[in-house]
């Protein structure tokens, strides 16, 4: 755990004190008045004893936090804090602020700056002015008294506004000096790396056959013979089978022998191709790429609900990575560290990331892909895949997140791409303004 230099933060009444002990230092210089001397440095003195005093203060209290290593955004969590003090001496007003999911502190000419914009909006409206706004992220623990050798815990909820990989938190512990006239802070770097996943909405079903009604679980199960536990027939002896298997009754009126096969229950594969490239809208939150992992992950989510943990491929720096997940888990942690592709023909990265799917792909296995690239240059593309059966298509419309869109449009917009779309995909759409679970549970060929 590192540390930077700390910061004193003076006061207003500090401000006032140090105001007039320079114009009594002025005073004094003019009449040459040693008493005024002496009440000046006083008053100068009680300043710096408090900011020395704060600086002592917070630098003998060590700091320990945990959280969850793996939440999801936009749900609350709990972190824990414990602090202690490691000095011979009290340490009094003890604040920390974690800032984790704060974002950048803005610097002194940034807060000068908003603080003139507050002020100048006051004067033209002629309200009171504005209130400095509080910090997106951050949670505050204060503690009144920590004696030496105390111990205090304290828990407090924090929620990550997006997915992405937080290795560390910045931690701003502040305490108050001697006479309450300065408190110092000081900035803590605590690594507790925190995995935060997409948001994953429900589905009520998500069709992985093209042009089809809602599947049930039971649509992706049927029998063929192998291994299992119910019966399935009778067939000759073949060299291999297990002697166990041998029907003795069979065999002995045929006077051949003859081997019993079983039932076994099948289950197609599902496959996940996420290409998601860099969205056009700036909102860090609020764009097509976030919302295409929201919609990777729901899917997800729904497949492993039925019993189908879907194969993955995602770009990978300048490769493209397959991955078999084992639990959930194992298939959001490559959406909450996805990193969009950037540069290069990007419909020639899809159309590369779709033939690497299909390669990989066994047979009977359906495919899922999610993109945000326009649907005019996508769909042909899609169209010309050869046996696309069971390619379902969720187009991530990033037009719809840009200055001046109208969700008025969304229907006619959605009803448009359809038109555009051939019979042989199943396309879905997901549009801003839209519940992500309807957008993902209504085929466009149903308004169509």
């Amino acid at each position: 755990m590192g540390r930077p230099a700390g910061a004193i933060e003076v006061r207003r009444r500090a401000l006032v004190t140090v105001l007039v002990a320079v114009a009594l230092l002025l005073i004094a210089a003019t009449i040459r008045s040693g008493w005024l001397y002496l009440v000046a440095s006083a008053l100068l003195a009680l300043v710096v004893l408090g900011g020395v005093s704060g600086r002592a203060a917070v630098r003998r209290i060590a700091l320990e936090r945990t959280t969850p290593g793996e939440v999801f955004e936009g749900e609350p969590f709990t972190a824990r804090l414990r602090l202690s003090n490691r000095g011979r001496l009290a340490s009094a007003l003890v604040k920390v602020t974690d800032r984790q999911f704060a974002g950048r502190h803005p610097g002194l000419a940034e807060s000068i700056q908003a603080r003139r914009e507050r002020y100048l909006e006051s004067v033209r409206t002629g309200e009171p002015e504005a209130r400095k706004p509080r910090e997106r992220g951050t949670r505050s623990v204060a503690v009144e008294r920590l004696d030496p050798g105390e111990e205090v815990e304290a828990a407090y909820e924090l929620t990550a506004p997006r997915r992405g990989m937080y290795p560390r938190s910045a931690m701003d512990m502040e305490a108050g000096g001697l006479f309450g006239s300065a408190r110092w802070r000081r900035r803590l770097r605590v690594e507790d790396s925190v995995l935060v996943f997409p948001r994953i909405v429900p589905i009520e079903w998500f069709p992985l056959e093209r042009r089809t009604s809602a599947p049930t679980a039971d649509s992706f199960e049927w029998a063929r013979k192998g291994i299992g536990q119910d019966y399935f027939g009778v067939r000759e002896y073949a060299s291999g089978d297990s002697l166990r298997h041998i029907h003795w009754k069979s065999s002995a009126r045929q006077g051949r022998l003859i081997v019993k096969e079983y039932q076994q229950e099948f289950r197609p594969t599902a496959g996940l191709v996420v290409a998601l490239f860099p969205p056009g809208s700036q909102d860090p939150d609020v764009n097509s790429l976030e919302d295409g992992l929201r919609a990777a992950a729901s899917i997800a989510g729904y497949l492993h609900a039925a019993g189908i943990p879907p194969w993955m491929v995602v770009p990978d720096g300048g490769s493209l990575r397959f991955i078999e997940p084992r639990s959930l888990f194992d298939s959001l942690e490559p959406l909450a560290l996805y990193r969009a592709p950037d540069g290069g023909d990007h419909l020639e990265v899809l159309r590369q990331t779709l033939q690497f799917a299909r390669v990989a792909a066994s047979p009977g296995s359906s495919l899922a892909l999610v993109t945000n690239l326009p649907a005019e240059p996508v769909l042909p593309l899609l169209e010309g895949i050869d046996g696309n059966t069971g390619l379902t298509a969720v187009l991530v419309l990033d037009e719809s997140y840009g200055p001046g869109w109208d969700a008025g449009l969304a229907e006619a917009r959605r009803r448009q791409v359809c038109m555009l779309a051939g019979a042989n995909l199943n396309l879905l759409a997901v549009v801003q303004g839209m519940e992500l679970s309807s957008c993902l549970s209504e085929p466009l060929s149903v308004i169509a």
